[in-house]
């Protein structure tokens, strides 16, 4: 099973007037793999809410998008990582490459010690809200069991988050995520260059 590779792929939508654009790739491991803690954390730094990276860098600094995050998908064989934004079809190559550049700098440098701890207590906090109805705890342990995974990974997740260090976060971006390699689907009219 080959790794995903860059591409750029246009979808036409003349009845919008802005580009939904996402970057993705395939990744080498799976929810079994420790090291997914590890790519969660930093996930929640890089692009996961209005204290995020990307957003910080894509919308507030430069208003290139009107909208970003990022997500890490997981099955029993593979992972995937995917960016999503929002932007004017003229703005689309400027927030992708900055996008790109504030994944490389997950992977150049430690992630602040404010960052990892803001991390670290959201992620914490929404492990019991996961699991505040009888539903949620149904879905999740099927989800659990579709992945292969024991019944008390969010225990082992608690733990890994927990005791989670700027460089294992650093370590598991320079492994898993492969900037350069990032495939770039765009929906909406025709982005500029």
């Amino acid at each position: 099973r080959p790794d995903s590779r860059a591409s750029r792929t246009q979808v036409p939508d003349r009845t919008s007037v802005q580009d939904t654009a996402v970057l993705a790739e395939s990744l080498g491991l799976t929810a079994s793999n420790p090291a997914h803690f590890a790519l969660g954390v930093g996930n929640a730094i890089l692009g996961d809410g209005f204290s995020s990276r990307l957003y910080r860098d894509l919308r507030v600094r430069t208003g290139y998008v009107y909208s970003v995050s990022s997500h890490f998908s997981w099955s029993r064989n593979r992972g995937g990582y995917s960016i999503s934004f929002g932007a004017d079809p003229d703005k689309v190559g400027k927030a992708r490459d900055a996008a790109i550049r504030d994944v490389a700098a997950m992977q150049a440098q430690p992630v602040s010690d404010a960052e990892l701890t803001l991390a670290k207590a959201s992620l914490l906090r929404g492990l019991p809200l996961a699991r505040a109805s009888l539903d949620s705890i149904a879905s999740e342990d099927l989800h659990l069991i579709g992945l292969g995974l024991p019944l008390d990974t969010p225990d082992l997740a608690a733990k890994a988050y927990y005791g989670m260090t700027a460089g294992a976060v650093q370590a598991a971006f320079r492994t898993w995520i492969r900037p350069g390699d990032l495939a770039e689907i765009v929906k909406g009219p025709a982005p500029m260059p």
